[in-house]
């Protein structure tokens, strides 16, 4: 009896010993995971730069290149906004019998102003494009090419000019039968500065689809849906001897535009007169900058500008003799708070 006394003291002194053992080891599995994160943030607290703790001047330019960027996309919006269809929708028939009557060789060739302004900024983009003209079953459908110059300054920044070219695509389509007009454009945009080391490559497009709807012989309304994006290249920022790449990905922005009109021919010629409201809102809006030291590179994140746009705007149109078009335009930003300007100017020659 005594002997079996002995056996279960020493199988129960090794199971306590057992369990004693079990609660180290999870403890040193807590407190080595504990020692892994810790370091994990300050790998990460010592390689990447939060973006408040940048110098003045440094954050002044990134500044002034998230701007620049983030009105890209407004000024592609513009430029859609431009691209609507003019007088009554004729059949898909009628358009078909019209297109057999003139010269098949159509186009529009024209020049497009377009400005920003208030007191800390100042935008200007003019293009010269060319569309040719097809009609295919009655409907319309316009294949063309433009490119122009680009000149921005932000008094609020750096408060140097910054040059810029743009070439882009147009496609568009008049789908009479359902009062539908379709466009798109997307462009390559190059900005530099005059002695510095400043360049930027980005894209930026957009598609709209828009509808218009008569009311009696005067009347209309014509409201439009859209979507834009934007994309930075190559962008490369110097600092002293700090090289700054931005790496980010797409950008979007969706929203819509109503437009409230009158419109009016008289003999070969057509009148438009209309007030119109935009609103759109970016979906996606950070800026990742990668910042090459000497030693190693380091990482912030940057939020993109003009997250919502509120524009309210008054436009007129002449067609004279169904070949020369031209256009006025001129808005006010309601928002952002600081509020911007626009003015538009356009001649387009139809042949």
């Amino acid at each position: 009896m005594k002997k079996w006394r002995i056996i279960l003291l020493f199988i129960s002194t090794l199971s306590v010993a057992n369990n004693n053992y079990e609660i180290n080891t999870n403890k040193e599995i807590i407190n080595l995971k504990n020692e892994i994160e810790k370091l994990k943030k300050e790998k990460e607290n010592s390689e990447n730069i939060k973006y408040d703790g940048l110098d003045v001047n440094v954050r002044k330019e990134i500044d002034e290149y998230t701007l620049n960027m983030s009105q890209k996309m407004d000024l592609i919006k513009d430029k859609i906004k431009t691209r609507y269809k003019l007088g009554k929708y004729q059949t898909a028939g009628e358009s078909f019998l019209e297109s057999l009557e003139e010269n098949e060789n159509k186009f529009k060739v024209g020049i497009v102003n377009k400005t920003m302004v208030n007191k800390e900024l100042h935008k200007n983009n003019s293009d010269i494009y060319f569309i040719k003209k097809i009609n295919n079953d009655g409907n319309n459908f316009g294949v063309g090419v433009y490119g122009g110059y680009v000149n921005t300054k932000y008094k609020q920044y750096t408060g140097n000019d910054l040059h810029g070219f743009d070439l882009g695509v147009i496609l568009e389509a008049e789908l009479p039968e359902y009062g539908l007009n379709l466009v798109s454009m997307n462009e390559f945009n190059k900005d530099f500065k005059i002695n510095s080391e400043y360049t930027s490559n980005s894209i930026v497009g957009g598609v709209s689809l828009a509808y218009k709807k008569q009311f009696g012989s005067l009347f209309y309304v014509e409201p439009m849906a859209f979507m834009l994006y934007g994309s930075n290249i190559s962008s490369k920022l110097k600092f002293n001897d700090t090289d700054v790449n931005v790496k980010n990905n797409f950008m979007y922005s969706a929203g819509g535009n109503i437009k409230l009109g009158l419109e009016k021919e008289l003999n070969n010629n057509s009148y438009n007169l209309f007030l119109e409201t935009t609103f759109d809102k970016k979906i996606k809006k950070d800026n990742n900058l990668i910042f090459k030291f000497k030693d190693k590179e380091r990482y912030s994140v940057v939020p993109l500008q003009n997250d919502i746009n509120l524009d309210l705007g008054l436009g007129f149109d002449a067609l004279l003799n169904k070949s020369h078009r031209l256009h006025l335009d001129s808005s006010i930003g309601l928002i952002p708070s600081d509020k911007i300007y626009k003015i538009g100017i356009l001649y387009e020659l139809l042949k």
